[in-house]
């Protein structure tokens, strides 16, 4: 029964393929049936029988160079299709989970699977894209600076894009500037005192729910909200700290804020001081409005001393512009501090986890706490 079984499938016509290792178990059985065979037997038996295993393994290799050479052949047809090819003259960056991002001259949306190509958006300015969101109804909004050709300033942008026929349209452009918010000074120079008016910068935008984001810049930050018109308008301006790193969204008026503000002692060495505050949205009332115009000096003005003089091109009370921006707002903020962090040290805010919106495990450097949002309390630090 074992010859037959060998010989049959040796002698067979109709198999498409024999690999190597099937016929190394050919010669194993092979050997094992001539272990009970007479010694005089074993030659004569199997020299046909080795004759026939050695030209089909001659076959079988032949065989599969033939097939490997094919299969190397569609490989290489699919590998070689330019669409899989990717120049990026940047690092991708995350817009939504399963799609990244990078601009040049185009806005270019990838599926991060395959690295597809979605969508393409050719931008109509010269500028440098510096952060992207896609709100709840789909419509894309980028941070973008114009770059005007022989000045040093970078003029920013917010443009937002809506998807129709499948193709993105520029539907708003919003300009950014420091307008509303009364100007702010810093120090500078050792053992000076020269304060000089802060250039003001956006840094990132931030997706919120109800197709809403913020505008976060080392003024304060910005709420925009989408309208009955499905227009953008600003909601609510706020001076804070510079230096938010956390937005986090407890419910559509309640955000937890997490920010690194850069201090120095009297030796001049820079540290962190961490805070977390809890952010609570509420309607603007007509009296923080007037008090807001009535503060509001937007003058570019520097300091001396106890002495100070105003640049002679720039406004020193509120613009007519200002004013309509602060009149049209419809929220303001109040804020209740969690936590607070100042060990003397340039600290850093690592990671954190809000758990069911009650608890936060928050890494500092090489320290864990553990938080209670609820009663603002540290329940452990280790």
């Amino acid at each position: 029964m074992l010859r037959n079984a060998n010989e049959d499938l040796i002698e067979s016509e109709n198999h498409e393929l024999i690999v190597l290792s099937d016929l190394e178990k050919i010669e194993s059985l092979i050997e094992e049936r001539s272990y009970y065979e007479k010694e005089d037997d074993k030659k004569e038996k199997n020299k046909d029988l080795k004759e026939k295993i050695e030209k089909l393994k001659a076959k079988t290799l032949e065989l599969n160079y033939k097939i490997d050479e094919q299969k190397t052949k569609e490989l290489e047809s699919v590998f070689k299709q330019n669409k899989l090819k990717i120049n990026l003259n940047k690092k991708p960056q995350i817009l939504k989970d399963g799609v990244l991002w990078t601009s040049n001259e185009s806005f270019i949306m990838y599926d991060s699977k395959f690295f597809r190509k979605i969508s393409e958006i050719k931008l109509e300015y010269n500028c440098e894209i510096t952060s992207a969101i896609e709100l709840d109804n789909k419509d894309l909004v980028l941070l973008s600076f114009v770059k005007d050709e022989g000045k040093w300033e970078r003029r920013c942008k917010i443009l937002i894009y809506r998807l129709k026929n499948d193709k993105y349209e520029l539907i708003q452009e919003i300009n950014e500037s420091q307008k509303g918010y009364s100007s702010q000074f810093v120090q500078y120079g050792f053992c000076s005192r020269s304060i000089s008016k802060k250039e003001y910068q956006v840094e990132y935008i931030k997706k919120i729910s109800g197709n809403r984001f913020i505008c976060v810049n080392n003024y304060g930050f910005k709420i925009y909200a989408s309208n009955e018109k499905q227009e953008y308008n600003l909601i609510s301006l706020n001076e804070y700290l510079q230096g938010i790193k956390i937005i986090h969204e407890i419910s559509p008026n309640k955000f937890i804020f997490g920010t690194e503000k850069r201090s120095s002692n009297h030796y001049i060495s820079y540290y962190n001081n961490i805070l977390f505050q809890e952010v609570s949205l509420r309607e603007i009332t007509k009296e923080e409005i007037d008090a807001k115009i009535n503060e509001l000096d937007e003058s570019d003005r520097e300091y001396y001393g106890f002495f100070y003089f105003s640049k002679s091109n720039t406004e020193s009370k509120c613009s007519e512009e200002s004013k309509k921006i602060l009149e049209s707002l419809k929220f303001s903020c109040d804020f209740n501090t969690i936590f607070q962090y100042k060990n003397g040290e340039y600290s850093y805010i690592n990671d954190y986890e809000i758990y069911k919106n009650k608890y936060m495990i928050l890494l500092l450097d090489s320290t864990i706490f553990i938080l209670d949002l609820l009663n603002k309390k540290i329940l452990k630090k280790c």
